[in-house]
């Protein structure tokens, strides 16, 4: 895959830029030539990211395919090579995602080409995937949570800012996930201001609507153990990124931006492979706090829904207040902090 995983919109060809313009943007209601206007915000930033990286890749391999028009670049040789570097890196799930994706956009900006050979394809890659052992992966919270923190206090003693800016950034995405388990894409766009607030003497986060399963907008409190390290990695360790002043992204990469969230996916198994054995992905941290929450204190597992910004129809109200989605924060906070405190009793027995 090419070193900018995926291209961003304005830097789209003319013609495609100007295709997908018009079939997110009716004319009127009854607009048959736009077919993506009524697709949800989710599946058009789904399918307008798998472009990017479609488009990402031919500029890497085969620059010439840019100036083709979209059904063209899509021959079998170039697209073969494309799922050749997909499955190097991902799941045979998430490949058949991502074609999946491809699909959708190329029959609303080529809607008269054939594409039941790519369809044939995703079916190959659906096939293949199996159901992963989630099980075997899952460690408990509170030694992600000791992961986080261990990553943070030893930042402090590392030689290169940029080596230090890293770490204790890593360090601090793992410890707010496994209090917070968000959804990745949330994470990644979190801003200072914007959606992380200053409250009194702690902090809030502030999640959109867009990025919850009831579409209802939340806002939850940080836990009080975090903000001492968040309050430091404000004012030092962000503060030595590269333009660190000129960007509200909470989260900086030393290449001059926001990091995004295939960096912050890479970085947090990066550092859980080697305390584990094995890498534990962001997504797990939501079966974890699950899983948790039901084994240990079982009694209380229907705020798990709400901790993860789900919204059941079937068993539950379709939106949740906001009292239960603090409520529920709240006692995964206080639930982790018990759990540190016997893992620290049972090591000094």
């Amino acid at each position: 895959m090419p070193v900018a995983l995926r291209m961003p919109l304005d830097r789209w060809p003319p013609d495609d830029r100007s295709a997908w313009a018009r079939v997110t943007s009716p004319i009127g209601y009854f607009d048959d030539l736009a077919p993506a206007a009524h697709w949800s915000e989710k599946t058009r930033y789904q399918a307008q990211a798998a472009y990017g990286r479609w488009l990402a890749f031919l500029g890497d391999r085969f620059p010439d395919a840019l100036a083709l028009a979209p059904a063209e670049r899509f021959d079998r040789p170039r697209t073969a090579a494309y799922v050749d570097a997909l499955d190097v890196r991902m799941t045979p799930m998430s490949v058949a995602a991502e074609l999946g994706h491809l699909i959708m956009m190329m029959r609303v900006l080529a809607p008269s080409a054939e594409w039941r050979w790519l369809r044939k394809w995703q079916y190959r890659y659906q096939k293949q995937a199996v159901t992963r052992d989630k099980r075997s992966r899952m460690v408990h919270p509170a030694r992600l949570l000791e992961l986080g923190i261990g990553l943070m206090d030893r930042a402090e003693g590392l030689s290169h800012a940029s080596e230090k800016a890293r770490q204790y950034r890593d360090g601090l995405l793992i410890a707010l996930l496994t209090y917070r388990p968000l959804r990745r894409r949330s994470l990644s766009e979190l801003k200072i201001g914007t959606h992380l607030r200053r409250i009194g003497t702690g902090y809030s986060l502030a999640v959109p609507g867009v990025d919850t399963k009831s579409g209802e907008p939340i806002e939850f409190p940080l836990p009080d153990r975090l903000t001492i390290y968040l309050t430091r990695y404000l004012e030092h360790f962000r503060l030595l990124f590269p333009n660190a002043h000129e960007q509200d992204a909470l989260w900086l990469s030393t290449k001059r931006g926001a990091l995004g969230s295939d960096a912050i996916y890479a970085a947090i198994c990066r550092h859980t492979a080697v305390a584990f054995g094995h890498t534990i992905h962001p997504h797990l941290f939501r079966d974890i706090a699950v899983t948790t929450i039901a084994r240990e204190t079982p009694e209380a597992l229907n705020v798990s829904r709400d901790l993860l910004t789900h919204a059941n129809i079937e068993t539950t109200l379709r939106h949740y207040s906001q009292a239960t989605t603090v409520d529920a924060t709240r006692k995964h906070s206080r639930l982790l902090a018990t759990l540190r405190s016997r893992s620290r009793a049972n090591r000094t027995r």
